[in-house]
């Protein structure tokens, strides 16, 4: 069991100490609910960090949490990027609209969840590939989203090598006539 305990002195009108007052408080419940609550924060932190996919929570239009994956995938450190970075600063500027209007629609409300492939820009300046998986949430209070991110830019270099590829057999086959 756990006690919390406060003692004050108890002072007649000449200044002398004739008592104390003693508090007792069992706070073996409220230790325990600490307790779960710290196992629970370590386990978040623990699933979070090691995610093989970026994590993030978008708020007022900038990053306000991101994991170490998102910060491999992007090439900024966490201090670069939150409460600095705005999502649409990460975009070429011929997708920035997409990227506006997925953004408010989650924190309108008008959807709940979003899945979508778009390009990136690292801070090298390197356009990438990413998958987006948003959803709302509330954070601090206030409307918020939150998200992973998956890099799939060697999937999409692929996919076009492919089709390449096949758009020369085409037209191969096409020139000799099978």
């Amino acid at each position: 069991a756990f006690f919390d305990i406060t003692a004050s002195p108890i002072i007649d009108s000449d200044g002398n100490i004739t008592s104390c007052m003693e508090i007792v408080r069992n706070v073996t419940d409220r230790k325990r609910v600490e307790s779960a609550l710290a196992d629970s924060e370590a386990k978040y932190r623990t699933v979070v960090e090691s995610s093989l996919v970026g994590v993030y929570i978008i708020q007022d239009g900038l990053f306000r949490f991101v994991n170490q994956r998102w910060c491999d995938i992007y090439g900024y450190s966490r201090e670069e990027a939150v409460d600095r970075l705005d999502p649409v600063d990460l975009t070429p500027e011929e997708d920035r609209d997409r990227v506006r209007e997925n953004i408010r629609k989650r924190i309108s409300g008008e959807v709940k969840t979003l899945e979508y492939d778009i390009r990136a820009i690292r801070k090298s300046g390197d356009i990438i590939h990413i998958r987006i998986l948003g959803s709302t949430m509330t954070y601090r209070g206030r409307p918020a989203i939150s998200g992973t991110i998956i890099d799939i830019t060697e999937q999409v270099r692929m996919e076009e090598t492919l089709r390449a590829g096949e758009a020369k057999m085409r037209s191969i086959v096409e020139n000799i006539g099978i």
